[in-house]
């Protein structure tokens, strides 16, 4: 069972190697070419795609990215220019997707995935794109749905030998998360981050054990802003920049009022509350224990509680069980090695990303050890929540990965029976991680969830 109808791609970027395929694909639609050049794709087009760039642009600054699917077939091509015309603005030349898979979604997958590579790029403020009067007429309600605008002043074009006019198309980037901020919450204080627009209705995220807000990704809440929503992540007690507490023990319910004290801070009345692996445990018991606070409820890689079921892998705990990282080289070398043990296995790890959170984290909580030890230990003594989740009435949905080696899928399988109506979405090949190419899945399978509550969320208290 899947999440969505919308394609999963892989994007990466071309080189000369990839020539041949790419050629294929600019011949593919002569009708393209034509409305923009003029002519058919020339039997150079591949290589002057790759190739070409504006005077002065460095080399580096010129990408061209190939959308693959499932089958590793190439079945969409964009070409970007960092830092051009103006520093603050990378411009897409180029973003054809293969006839054959016109009208599924491929063209907006690949510029959602734009949209995340671009986001690495610190100094890159809005993105812009230049449409041909000849092709406007196919290309202005894409790019319309993408969020662009057009400018006032069509410049003269040569379409081939027929004069026509182009128009430059800009949108900004989306939102940076917001400062980190700090509530006080009883006898702790969270540190929390948000994204999008805060009349939107509330999503709350809860990161799994010993993990952080930076472990959500960056472009994974922008994409979940732009649905509409005001995203908000944060970092539990023990972990982070949250209050540690040495020497202290409490329970995955302490965890799950922190959550609602959370909310009391936002002034947010009810939200979307989406958890991971121990952070869906704590999810699961704000829907228990304050049903009144949950507008939807998300539990991705995790279980019920229930004895049997979402075991761990035993070949794990070799990985796991290893001494303090000292360094950021250490603490990044470590995460590698037990996320090749736990990630996806059918679907690429972005190990880059994973490597930039890693060092952040480090940086945010460098004794986390020992904060992590404290939340195991409330895991240990958590019991069986199959009876109270079965009172639940809430919309739900329960996300869980077919390679899971951390939380067997048959932790989800067990969360989703026990939760009357609750829909299951096995994704795959993912294991215990948030892949990129799982998002469209995992977004489109919580904004869906989301959008059966009613009323919509948020509010004052």
């Amino acid at each position: 069972m899947t999440a969505t109808d919308a394609p999963r791609l892989l994007l990466r970027e071309l080189d000369q190697r990839d020539t041949h395929t790419l050629q294929a694909l600019l011949e593919a639609d002569a009708g393209y070419a034509r409305r923009v050049t003029g002519a058919p794709a020339s039997p150079h087009a591949a290589v002057d795609l790759l190739e070409g760039r504006p005077p002065g642009l460095p080399a580096e600054h010129k990408v061209v990215l190939g959308a693959y699917d499932h089958t590793g077939d190439l079945v969409a091509v964009v070409d970007v220019l960092r830092g051009w015309p103006d520093a603050h603005t990378a411009h897409i030349g180029l973003l054809q997707t293969h006839p054959a898979h016109q009208r599924r979604g491929v063209g907006r997958r690949t510029h959602d995935l734009l949209l995340d590579w671009v986001a690495r790029w610190p100094e890159v403020q809005r993105l812009r794109a230049t449409i041909v009067a000849t092709n406007a007429p196919f290309a202005d309600p894409f790019w319309t749905t993408m969020g662009y605008r057009p400018g006032e002043t069509a410049t003269p074009y040569l379409a081939g030998e027929e004069p026509t006019t182009a128009l430059a198309w800009t949108r900004d980037l989306p939102t940076t998360p917001s400062p980190e901020r700090f509530a006080d919450v009883g006898d702790v204080t969270l540190c929390y981050q948000t994204f999008g627009d805060p009349a939107s209705p509330p999503m709350l995220l809860i990161m799994g054990l010993g993990f952080q807000l930076v472990h959500w990704p960056d472009a994974f809440c922008r994409q979940l802003a732009d649905q509409g929503l005001h995203v908000v992540r944060f970092d539990n007690r023990d972990a982070g920049r949250s209050t540690h507490l040495p020497g202290g023990t409490y329970t995955l319910d302490d965890m799950a009022d922190d959550a609602v004290g959370l909310l009391d801070h936002l002034g947010v009345a009810t939200a979307h509350v989406v958890g991971a692996s121990l952070g869906a445990m704590v999810a699961q018991l704000m829907a228990i224990r304050r049903p009144d606070r949950v507008a939807s409820l998300a539990s991705l890689m995790s279980t019920s509680g229930q004895r049997g079921k979402g075991r761990t892998s035993p070949l794990i705990f070799r990985h796991l069980l290893t001494r303090r990282p000292r360094t950021e080289e250490e603490a990044v070398e470590r995460r590698v090695r037990i996320f090749r043990a736990v990630g996806s296995t059918g679907l690429a790890q972005d190990l880059d990303e994973l490597r930039r959170a890693t060092v952040e984290a480090f940086r945010r909580d460098p004794d986390a050890r020992d904060g992590r030890r404290r939340q195991q230990r409330a895991v240990r003594t958590a019991s069986d929540r199959t009876r109270a989740l079965a009172r639940l009435d809430v919309p739900t949905v329960v996300i869980h990965g077919s390679a899971d080696p951390m939380c067997h899928p048959s932790g989800g399988r067990a969360t989703a029976a026990a939760i009357p109506g609750a829909r299951l979405e096995i994704i795959e090949g993912m294991g215990h991680d948030l892949p990129p190419a799982a998002w469209p899945l995992i977004i489109t399978a919580l904004t869906h969830n989301a959008r059966t509550a009613d009323p919509q969320p948020g509010g004052p208290r």
